[in-house]
């Protein structure tokens, strides 16, 4: 693994370049992650893409080992990371990318192209796991889903002062065993005491962009202008027992900006970026139909 450092908008960005496993292979992903994700939960997924091609990673402003957006007083904001992931693509020297976008990273990529439509130039084909679209892609708050209900709950910790308390709160190892209840329900993983641990690590994160981020994306609805609809394949793959997604509703919106937009079913049995895979979990997630589009 190779990796090269960026200045952008004075953010000091390093750009991760994993080999392929087949030296003779041309094809480049570039993974764009979701909330609440850092290079070390990504690190099944990227052994995986690498036996097709190489991976281009990283972690986006606020995630993992990247300064927030308020480092160079800007306001963390859905637009204002789009704007950034736009100025970071553009960056890149590489051409014809195969994007791999993780719940957010979708809402982002697409935003990144309306922002700067030049960059289709740039990308090959969007296969998208688990994404959203703005609010409305979300199931209703309530007590019929109380996952969502509590975890907008915690979204009142973007207010300042309370940032202190929640970062005192997720600073504490007690928060593991918070995960103790969920991880039977919600995990394939084979691992979980090593899902719960690295879920207490990504919590020492800047907690101000994860509870921002959170909360727009859940609040607000899509809205970026579109001069036209972007020209480029869209392939979401979904399940149907995700317990935050309304697919019926996320398709809509997506349809309205993508002119080839359509989905896949996944055999996971709930909202993909909650898991941590192997490399081979993640293969036996996928049929042999994705398996051959990522081949392609």
């Amino acid at each position: 693994m190779s990796s090269k450092q960026y200045d952008i908008d004075g953010i000091k960005q390093t750009i991760y370049f994993h080999p392929p496993s087949n030296p003779d292979s041309d094809k480049t992903f570039i993974l764009i992650q979701g909330m609440h994700s850092n290079q070390t939960r990504m690190r099944g997924v990227i052994e995986f893409l690498q036996d097709y091609g190489q991976v281009i990673s990283f972690d986006l402003p606020g995630m993992g080992e990247t300064a927030p957006l308020s480092s160079i007083g800007q306001d963390i904001s859905l637009d204002n990371l789009a704007s950034y992931l736009a100025k970071l693509l553009s960056r890149l020297e590489a051409n014809n990318l195969f994007v791999l976008a993780i719940s957010l990273g979708g809402q982002l990529i697409t935003s990144a192209l309306l922002i700067s439509p030049e960059l289709e130039n740039k990308l090959d084909k969007i296969l998208g796991l688990g994404c959203p679209l703005g609010s409305d892609s979300f199931r209703p708050f309530g007590l019929k889903n109380p996952e969502l209900l509590f975890f907008k709950s915690l979204l009142i910790f973007r207010y300042w002062p309370l940032i202190h308390l929640a970062k005192k709160a997720v600073s504490s190892p007690r928060i593991k065993y918070l995960y103790k209840f969920g991880i039977k329900k919600y995990s394939d993983s084979n691992n979980p005491d090593e899902l719960i641990e690295l879920e207490y690590q990504l919590w020492q994160q800047d907690i101000k962009t994860h509870s921002t981020i959170g909360y727009q994306l859940l609040t607000q609805p899509f809205s970026t202008p579109a001069g036209s609809k972007i020209d480029l394949e869209f392939i979401n793959m979904i399940t149907t027992s995700d317990q935050y997604i309304d697919w019926d509703k996320a398709n809509q919106v997506f349809n309205q900006y993508y002119q080839d937009y359509q989905t896949k079913q996944l055999k996971i049995s709930n909202h993909a970026p909650s898991l941590i895979a192997t490399k081979q979990e993640i293969k036996s997630t996928l049929s042999k139909e994705i398996i051959d589009i990522i081949a392609e």
